[in-house]
C-alpha cells in the first residue's frame, strides 16, 4: 500500500514539474517576439554597416563609425552623457 502512494507521490510531482516548465515555456515564448524588433533593427544596422565598409570611396574604420553611432543614438534618446 505504502509503494501504491509513494508511486502516485512521484507520479504528482513529476506531472507538477512538467506543468511548471511548460507554463514557463508558454512565458519565455511570449517575450522572445517581442525582442525581435531589437534583433532586428540590430541587423539593418549591421546590413548598413556593411555597406558603408563595402561601398564607401575611402576606406572606413568600422570602429569609428560604430562610436559614432552609438553617441548619435545617445544624443537621438536625449539621454543624459554616459558614453564618451
Amino acid at each position: 500500500m505504502r509503494q501504491i502512494v509513494r508511486k502516485k507521490q512521484i507520479v504528482l510531482m513529476l506531472l507538477a514539474a512538467v506543468l511548471v516548465s511548460l507554463c514557463a515555456g508558454v512565458v519565455m515564448a511570449k517575450r522572445l517576439p517581442s525582442q525581435g524588433g531589437v534583433y532586428e533593427q540590430l541587423k539593418v544596422f549591421t546590413e548598413a554597416l556593411s555597406y558603408v565598409e563595402s561601398n564607401y570611396v575611402e576606406e572606413v574604420e568600422s570602429e569609428k563609425v560604430i562610436q559614432g553611432a552609438i553617441r548619435g543614438m545617445y544624443r537621438q534618446s536625449r539621454v543624459p552623457r554616459l558614453f564618451v
